[in-house]
């Protein structure tokens, strides 16, 4: 069986052709166009299968990944969106949790809500706490609120007081609207969105839902209808946030639930590279053209959270961004990429980041109009990239642009062009490891307990120096890893994800109550995955419970056996225990309550174990170049072809690996390996650990 993976991201696009059976695989990497990214994704498939002589007949499936959700909610690029709410709660999206993320910042700022409030409508309706509908909507009044609309409104956001509880008021408003305005409105309801307990939330996460699904339903219309004229004849597959897969329609109708889709194919890959290195401990390091990706995975498990942020004001505070109350990794991304730009402040301090250059011009080397620095830029000036063998040789560099586009830059802070480049490569490698650092102390782990597990174009050429600074001693560079999040959709489960709010005491414990919950997750979960073929027979089910002790305000998730639902005793010393490792203590008298229970259903994907890469081009000698290392200087330095290197060859650093898609920098002190497998197994031990 063939199967191809194809992620969009802001740089380039990245393709893997897998076979299922010999468990080979094919590479290809394009440059992504910001204003036709399918034409990319239909190029580099014909490019593909006709570099294996296959034809599109012979494509079982393909799973899609892209950042093109998150990409219009911080660009603002979405629909022009209406919100339809209870009497007296239109500015809940505004008021939110009036908590502040910087207490210390006088002039801090919260992202503007995506409806002005001149967009939000009110309907007098009520429903109680307790479900109990207090006052039904009338009918006149939403045909009221309709004749306000202007013509061609394509998107509503439909969200009412305690709806997750009893969405029947909810559900006749949105009737209404879509007989009064007819197929062409995309109408989000917060009882399917999100139907789930606090207002701010739900209300936040419907609203992106509806602001992007126009984008997304015409976008994904369009790339099916292009690969089905191609002749691939299996629908398409989405890659969803919490590293599950997903037919188009589901991505059409909760365009929210793809907000991380490119993101969680890194996550996905190095849950598969870690179970077949049994690696217990990861951190998945995924660097690309335009943003940097840290995710911990967990017992070879990406760790999946319930909620989230996206168009953060403060790439490192949490709160400062728009909640998404929808399962997604649980990763920290900030705007570390190859594309980074590179600039000076008027004290002389250098920056990197978060703007990039994209694909369009992208950074000066590329030859495409680019002048400003950039983490690419730098890259090439230490010697570190090979400007005849970008992507293959099909895209020279030109190192004259990035020193011209560099010039500036040294003049103003008076140093030689290579140590301006050495300056930016190792502050974007700081920004990364204050961003792994706040992960690890938000989540409680020792980074000197993981094994970094390496994808995306850039990010090899950064691996060691960030593991060093971590106190990490072992890297993982696994085969293909320029266009690994690609294989990520291709070995990642069939799954679907759900939560339900389900608030009582354990004192007071219903099982009843639960049971109803599990048993409406399960058959919406067992439809989602017939709707891809997954037989009731071949789904694992995999249970948690959302916690706290009674008077706190956040929760925490427990695995849980189906077994313990019944036993209020045992869930709670399950809890006190979690709650003990995660944070040294627990209150010895409080009550326990349960929030939430959540369900996880999948069909693991059949490749298991090791892949192999069909060889690029022909493999070329071993060769040298001058490179810079600060405990060195510039020093003519080993290049080596990665594809030509034999299991069990060792080098010892300072060396360049360079292959077809990325080039992994082998500091001085580092040793690398070639695994059985084709990975790259780098150990640090001969490197001074900074942690």
């Amino acid at each position: 069986m063939m199967i191809l993976g194809v992620d969009i991201g802001g740089t380039f696009t990245d393709f893997v052709l897998l076979d299922t059976v010999s468990r080979r695989i094919w590479t290809e990497k394009l440059l992504t166009d910001p204003e036709r990214p399918d034409s990319v994704v239909l190029e580099g498939t014909r490019k593909l299968l006709a570099s294996c002589r296959m034809g599109a007949r012979d494509l079982s499936y393909v799973v899609h990944g892209t950042t093109l959700v998150t990409n219009a909610v911080i660009e603002r690029r979405g629909s022009p969106t209406w919100l339809v709410t209870t009497q007296g709660f239109r500015d809940v999206i505004e008021i939110g949790r009036e908590k502040r993320y910087d207490i210390y910042d006088l002039h801090m700022a919260n992202p503007a809500p995506l409806v002005e409030r001149s967009r939000r409508l009110e309907v007098d309706e009520r429903t109680s706490a307790s479900g109990e509908v207090v006052r039904a909507p009338s009918r006149e009044e939403v045909g009221a609120l309709v004749r306000q609309l202007p013509p061609g409104e394509k998107a509503i956001a439909v969200v009412l007081l305690h709806a997750w509880r009893n969405p029947a008021n909810e559900r006749l408003v949105a009737q209404w609207l879509r007989e009064e305005l007819g197929p062409g409105t995309a109408i989000s309801i917060s009882s399917d969105v999100s139907p789930e307990m606090g207002e701010f939330e739900r209300t936040s996460t419907t609203l992106i839902n509806a602001y992007v699904q126009p984008l997304v339903a015409s976008y994904l219309d369009r790339l099916e209808g292009a690969l089905t004229a191609m002749g691939i004849q299996a629908p398409p597959l989405m890659m969803l946030s919490h590293g599950g897969l997903a037919r188009f329609r589901l991505a059409k109708e909760m365009p929210v639930r793809i907000l991380e889709s490119g993101p969680a194919g890194g996550a996905a890959v190095a849950a598969f590279v870690a179970e077949s290195l049994d690696i217990r401990r990861a951190l998945a390091f995924d660097m690309g053209g335009t943003t940097a990706k840290i995710c911990f995975v967990d017992d070879y498990q990406p760790q999946v959270v319930a909620d989230g942020e996206v168009a953060r004001m403060d790439r490192f505070k949490k709160g400062s961004g728009m909640p998404v109350r929808v399962p997604m990794v649980d990763l920290i991304e900030i705007g570390a990429g190859g594309g980074s730009i590179a600039s000076c402040n008027s004290l002389g301090i250098l920056a990197v980041g978060p703007q990039s250059t994209g694909s369009v011009p992208g950074p000066a080397c590329y030859g495409r109009g680019g002048t400003l620095p950039t983490v690419s830029d730098a890259n090439l000036l230490l010697g570190y990239l090979d400007p005849g063998n970008f992507l293959g040789g099909e895209m020279p560099l030109d190192p004259g642009a990035a020193r011209e586009a560099f010039g500036p830059l040294a003049a103003r802070m008076g140093k030689p062009v290579v140590e301006i480049a050495w300056a930016i490569q190792e502050t974007v490698n700081q920004n990364m490891v204050r961003a792994a650092q706040l992960h690890a102390f938000d989540t409680a782990r020792d980074l000197s307990d993981y094994t970094l597990v390496v994808s995306g174009g850039c990010a090899p050429a950064h691996a060691c120096r960030l593991a060093r600074e971590l106190g990490i001693r072992k890297v993982v560079v696994p085969m293909a890893a320029g266009v690994a999040s690609s294989l990520g959709f291709l070995v990642a489960p069939v799954s679907i994800d759900l939560r339900r709010t389900v608030l009582m005491p354990l004192s007071r414990m219903d099982p009843a109550v639960i049971a109803q919950a599990c048993d409406s997750m399960r058959a919406e979960a067992l439809g989602a995955l017939a709707d891809v073929g997954v037989a009731e027979d071949k789904a694992e089910v995999a249970l948690s419970i959302e916690a706290r002790f009674v008077g706190q305000a956040h929760s925490l998730a427990l695995g849980i056996d189906v077994a313990l639902l019944g036993d209020a005793n045992r869930l709670a010393e399950a809890f006190k225990e979690k709650y003990r490792q995660s944070y040294g203590d627990c209150p010895s008298r409080a009550d326990v309550e349960i929030t939430a229970v959540r369900m996880q259903m999948l069909q693991r994907a059949e490749v298991r174990g090791a892949v192999t890469r069909e060889a690029v081009g022909g493999k070329r000698p071993a060769n040298t170049r001058i490179a810079y290392f600060p405990e060195t200087g510039e020093t003519s330095t080993p290049v080596h072809d990665r594809d030509s290197l034999a299991a069990g060859e060792r080098i010892e650093g300072p060396a360049i690996l360079q292959e077809r898609d990325t080039t992994t920098i082998i500091p001085p002190g580092a040793v690398a390996e070639m695994d059985p497998s084709g990975n790259l197994i780098i150990d640090l031990a001969g490197m001074e650990l900074t942690a």
